[in-house]
């Protein structure tokens, strides 16, 4: 069978499509002021130009390119020393160990496994950045697919767990970006944020659950069924996985708590200490090295699985850069803000009650344009969030409702870097993951929906 084309080949063919969109729209620039009156920012009509000068050219690809590459460096550096930290972890043998205990004590309950470590990433991603994850992809296909499952529920285990909060953003970098951009206290509302998040970890485990039954039962319904390796994230066969009583070595337990320490310091870095990705990232090198020497490899073959785990993330990193160029393409030429001027139009003619959902709808579609998640935030809230509260909409609910609306859309998009990283991680083609996730996408929607309707009539502020 025809190998589908690479991630990195797919957004090459979208970069290419970018450009020409630059040459199509107009590039419309504006400046907001604020209505005394109401005490909002408004567009400023007086200030809006059209031009047609903001054109990419082909000439300018190259570029651009480059410098995405430089935009994004402090991600691409983190995820090389998360993924080399446990390429030496995994060279020990410690993960496979773990897998086979794991698999043989929950023998007959694997579903309750699926939670408990879904559940725990979901936890951590409430202070971590989804990019940190990325380095267990390779780890939980394996224990998927000694379970009897496929690659997606791996692939699954690990987004999900790791992305939930992202939806919702009770902590989240994007929320307050957004809050700040509107004026309201940082992080404030944040309950409800907490209960949604609560919601959609149900729902996105509830998914998980039932696809993994379904292809327990028949495996021809997995989505993956006969498809090629390097469609389906390089899976064995069920008859290549053998299940032996393993051995824990105590350094085992060593090495993982000195894991559960680092990411322990992590997040209190992360929320106390205001750490950067840069700080994360000396932190995991420091872990890398030391848990290398703690499961007894010499520093010489310390450094060797180091750097055999860098060369591993190289696709990775291609991926992420390329996505990265995309959205430098359509800032450049003007593309985002063409669409934001006109759609931010049409909100006043809503029904109050509907505002919030012509916001996710439209929050949505922008984020097809510019996956940027605080990009969008910074321009898009001083905007919208005003929109919002001419129809009685809190500022809260509109913070709320961008949030749900950046986060979405970002899983069917191969151009979104965090989803392009984890499909490149677990060899999964984009066009398998989409009908594994679409479902799971029109029920995120619907949820959205009701939820943000009933706290529009409950009244979700006091902002």
């Amino acid at each position: 069978m025809k190998a589908f084309p690479h991630a990195s080949a797919i957004l090459l063919v979208i970069i290419l499509i970018a450009m020409c969109i630059t040459w199509i729209l107009p590039a419309v620039t504006f400046e907001t002021v604020v209505d005394e009156q109401l005490g909002i920012s408004v567009i400023d009509e007086d200030s809006v130009t059209f031009s047609t000068t903001n054109k990419v050219m082909p000439w300018n690809l190259p570029i651009i390119m480059i410098q995405s590459v430089s935009d994004v460096l402090s991600t691409l550096l983190l995820i090389c020393v998360f993924m080399a930290g446990f390429a030496v972890m995994g060279a020990s043998g410690m993960f496979d160990a773990f897998i086979g205990w794991l698999c043989l004590r929950f023998q007959g309950r694997e579903k309750w496994l699926i939670v408990l470590i879904m559940t725990g990433f979901a936890g951590m991603g409430l202070f971590v950045m989804p990019h940190c994850f990325i380095a267990f992809i390779p780890t939980m296909i394996i224990l998927s697919r000694t379970m009897g499952y496929d690659a997606l529920i791996g692939l699954g285990i690990v987004m999900f767990g790791a992305t939930t909060a992202s939806m919702t953003g009770p902590f989240g970098a994007v929320t307050a970006m957004s809050q700040n951009a509107v004026g309201l206290p940082i992080y404030s509302g944040a309950g409800v944020r907490f209960l949604l998040f609560a919601v959609f970890h149900v729902i996105n485990v509830i998914y998980l659950l039932r696809y993994a039954g379904k292809i327990k039962k028949d495996p021809t319904k997995s989505y993956l069924y006969n498809v090629a390796r390097s469609d389906a994230g390089d899976e064995p066969k069920q008859e290549e996985i053998i299940i032996e009583k393993p051995v824990l070595k105590k350094r085992y337990f060593v090495a993982l708590g000195l894991l559960a320490v680092t990411f322990g310091f992590i997040l209190y870095g992360s929320t106390a200490l205001g750490f950067s990705t840069g700080d994360i990232s000396a932190v995991f090198l420091v872990f890398g090295i030391v848990v290398g020497i703690v499961l007894g490899f010499n520093l010489s073959e310390t450094m060797r699985h180091f750097i055999q785990g860098i060369r591993n993330s190289s696709s990775t990193l291609v991926v992420i850069a390329l996505a990265g160029a995309v959205t430098a393409i359509l800032r450049q030429g003007g593309v985002f803000s063409t669409i934001v001027y006109y759609t931010s139009q049409i909100f006043s003619f809503l029904p109050g009650f509907l505002v919030p959902v012509g916001l996710l709808l439209l929050v949505g579609l922008l984020n097809c344009v510019l996956p940027s998640g605080p990009a969008k935030g910074i321009m898009l809230m001083p905007l919208l969030g005003p929109v919002g509260q001419l129809s009685g909409v809190s500022m809260q609910t509109s913070v709320l409702t961008y949030t749900l609306g950046d986060s979405f859309s970002n899983y069917l998009l191969p151009y979104d870097a965090t989803n392009a990283s984890f499909l490149e991680a677990a060899k999964v083609s984009i066009k398998f993951w989409i009908k594994f996730v679409f479902k799971l996408f029109i029920i995120w929607n619907i949820a959205g929906i009701i939820a943000l309707i009933a706290i529009y009539f409950i009244g979700y502020g006091p902002f």
